[in-house]
């Protein structure tokens, strides 16, 4: 316990509960702080550094603070220059990379680098690898630089250089990544630049190969504190240790329940087994929330628990009163979007809240299409973290840009792009002289193409005339519902190839189509209009610009973007079996745990009022969803509201989920046979397929079974169940197959 008489004359522990002072003052030696959601993290860290340097005459310069944003950095720095009430010079505080970046420009020489070191952003290493790859005689696509680039980055967040690599690779991808790495190393020290990984394993080898440098640092740094410990890689890890080993003198706060980037290389061991590593560290538990009511917390808790690999704890509040969570179960996304914007307009008008109070998570960024139209048509105003708008992404416009053309044949902007993707070929200059030679004709530039182009040559010429002629036959048919145009142009232009050849986000990137093709379709049912009844309402719905006058909208985001924010209401879509949890979690215990934190984290941003929904179906896959989340299945019913629209009443008996510790045979079973569905995704299965039960390896999910299959020969699309836990659908021609 700390004095009253302690508490008075010491302003770094006024304000803070008997645990947060014990962290703050806490002697010497290594420290775990367990910061629950809400319990007041930063403020501990902030007071324990005023503490050192106030009140036990530790120099600034003698403390590193290692946090995990610039943004938390910042506010440290400037929150620690308040409670002392003057400008802090030499404090080490910043980010994992920033420090290290720091170390290796402070010892370029020794870590083999030159002064002027730099480093290397994401599109100069696909450039780098690609060229790379294509001196080694293979074909150049940015998927298969991706590819490499991961296999490398991954090599790297465990701490391997390439020689290492080379001698664990088994797989062929294994040993040509191998074989990349150790040319890409090459030439990124050549160029004397780093890529984003080499900023931390820069450092730990700079610690670990001149012990006297990393001896100066451990001397110089008396205290090291780590914010956000549950989300460190090996590699920090280690730098960590090292940097502590001479003073021991290691305080890191953090929440192993809200570990959720295990998929970008975080080790929640790190933070379960620190007494492992230290066995003589102290362990506090910081419990109580400053956030969430009792009745938010319960449900939070109840979740959480299911989770095996955690320490134990329990969030606790005495903040009183609130709403029980609640969870409705829509027939489909969009009424489960227009259900949301309902009752956050009745918030609203009801003076309840303001629309900057409130919040919508959901577990993948194409889940914001039905909810962007939904607000759109509501004219209630929004703002779309961590993505871009729906119809602004990407391969949205990519595709609409062809429904423009076929509208308006004079439209060269659309023009322009439709000719690039997937890419034929034909340059600027192609472009410029057929748009030319439109003008001089008093033709359209698709008639112009499909007769050919004069000045195009060879492949380009071929490309612009099926191009041409294409066109002009969709032209033919614009009363029909647009969906079917679209379908037809996808399926000709070969567009998912063409992402799945982009690599990255590509399956991220394909659900966007189908959420594209389901938002014509449901305006073709709703409206009965053509094409350019269509494009009409699109770009209705894209005429942004009156949002950015707003100062209060509704925040949309992934669940993944929640981490460190908090709204006194919040929504959480998309609760169903596959879809959060993710189907790629399905079958690994690991993965699983990550899903139910990253459903806690977005539980816990909420302070006043949570609401749960999901669907009956997910129409984007015209199959039924995968029944109601294991998540919510897992809750005591007397924890929240189940609130049953009168939309599917006739689908759904009226019963509560069951407490089960699955949820596979409580509220997810009874709804999905209610709904008259078999399986989660629609997929048929396919035992009988040659491809069915044959072993497999992918350059970035590794070794796996297929478990399901359609088609034949490269082009097959196949269901592999990876050992890493992961389920993906892949295209046969980008798997390795064992005879």
């Amino acid at each position: 316990m700390i004095e009253d008489a302690h508490v008075t004359g010491n302003a770094a522990l006024r304000d803070l509960n008997p645990v947060q002072q014990e962290a703050v003052v806490h002697t010497g030696g290594p420290l775990l702080l367990l910061a629950g959601a809400g319990s007041g993290k930063t403020r501990v860290l902030t007071r324990r550094i005023t503490h050192l340097v106030h009140h036990c005459g530790v120099a600034p310069e003698e403390i590193l603070a290692l946090t995990f944003t610039n943004k938390a950095a910042g506010e440290m720095a400037s929150r620690i220059g308040r409670l002392l009430a003057r400008e802090v010079h030499g404090l080490w505080i910043g980010t994992f990379h920033s420090i290290c970046l720091r170390m290796l420009r402070r010892h370029a020489r020794e870590a083999g680098y030159r002064p002027g070191l730099s480093v290397f952003d994401a599109d100069d290493q696909v450039s780098l690898v690609r060229r790379l790859l294509k001196g080694e005689g293979f074909e150049e696509q940015p998927r298969r630089a991706r590819d490499v680039l991961g296999i490398i980055s991954r090599t790297k967040g465990r701490g391997l250089d390439a020689a290492q690599a080379a001698s664990e690779a088994r797989t062929p991808a294994q040993k040509v990544a191998a074989k990349i790495y150790a040319a890409y190393e090459e030439a990124l020290r050549r160029q004397n630049a780093v890529d984003f990984d080499d900023l931390l394993l820069g450092a730990h080898k700079l610690l670990t190969a001149h012990p006297a440098i990393a001896d100066a640092y451990g001397r110089r740094f008396r205290h090291v504190l780590v914010d956000e410990y549950q989300d460190t890689n090996h590699v920090q890890f280690r730098i960590v240790e090292r940097l502590a080993r001479a003073n021991r003198n290691i305080f890191v706060v953090g929440d192993d329940d809200q570990s959720i980037y295990g998929w970008r290389g975080a080790d929640v061991t790190n933070i379960i087994d620190f007494r492992r590593h230290f066995p003589d560290a102290t362990v506090l538990r910081m419990e109580q929330n400053y956030r969430s009511t009792k009745s938010i917390l319960a449900f939070a808790n109840a979740v959480i628990r299911n989770n095996e690999s955690r320490w134990s704890k329990e969030l606790w509040t005495e903040r009183e009163g609130g709403p029980l969570p609640e969870f409705f179960l829509a027939t489909d996304e969009d009424e489960e979007a227009e259900e949301i914007v309902r009752r956050i307009a009745r918030a609203v008008d009801g003076g309840r809240r303001a629309y900057g109070h409130i919040s919508i998570f959901y577990r993948t960024h194409a889940q914001s299409r039905a909810l962007e139209e939904a607000f759109l048509r509501s004219g209630v105003p929004y703002v779309l973290v961590g993505g871009v708008y729906f119809y602004q992404r990407r391969e949205v416009k990519d595709l609409l840009s062809y429904l423009r053309v076929l509208n308006n044949p004079a439209d060269g902007v659309s023009l322009r792009r439709a000719l690039s993707v997937p890419r034929r070929g034909i340059g600027d200059t192609t472009v410029a002289a057929l748009l030319e030679a439109a003008r001089e004709r008093g033709a359209t530039p698709l008639a112009v193409a499909a007769d050919g182009l004069a000045k195009a040559r060879g492949k380009a010429r071929q490309n612009l005339e099926a191009f041409g002629q294409a066109m002009l036959a969709w032209g033919k048919r614009l009363g029909e519902p647009p969906e079917v145009l679209l379908h037809e142009i996808i399926e000709w232009s070969g567009y998912h190839a063409y992402l799945e050849a982009q690599g990255g986000d590509w399956e991220d990137r394909r659900a966007n189509l189908d959420e594209l093709l389901e938002g014509a379709r449901l305006f073709s049912s709703s409206h009965g209009g053509g094409l350019p009844e269509y494009l009409d309402q699109v770009s209705l719905l894209t005429s942004l610009d009156n949002l950015d006058e707003q100062t209060e909208r509704v925040t949309l985001m992934t669940a993944h973007n929640a981490k460190g924010l908090e709204f006194p209401m919040v929504f959480v879509a998309g609760l169903e079996e596959g879809l959060f949890p993710h189907v790629s979690a399905l079958d690994g215990r690991e993965g699983m745990e990550e899903e139910r934190r990253l459903f806690y984290v977005a539980c816990t941003r909420a302070r006043d009022q949570l609401t749960l929904s999901g669907c009956l179906m997910r129409r984007r896959v015209n199959a039924a969803a995968g029944g109601v989340s294991r998540f919510v299945g897992e809750v005591d019913p007397q924890l929240y509201e189940e609130t049953e629209l009168q939309s599917n009443r006739w689908a759904v008996a009226p019963r509560r989920p069951s407490a089960s510790r699955t949820g596979r045979s409580g509220a997810g079973a009874s709804r999905v046979s209610g709904a008259g569905a078999a399986h989660s995704w629609g997929e048929t299965d396919s035992l009988d397929h040659p491809m069915v039960g044959r072993r497999v390896f992918h350059a970035t999910f590794g070794p796996g079974l297929v478990v399901a299959a359609d088609g034949q020969g490269q082009t097959a699309r196949v269901t592999v169940r990876f050992h890493a836990g992961q389920t993906r659908k892949v295209v046969s021609a980008y798997l390795e197959w064992e005879d």
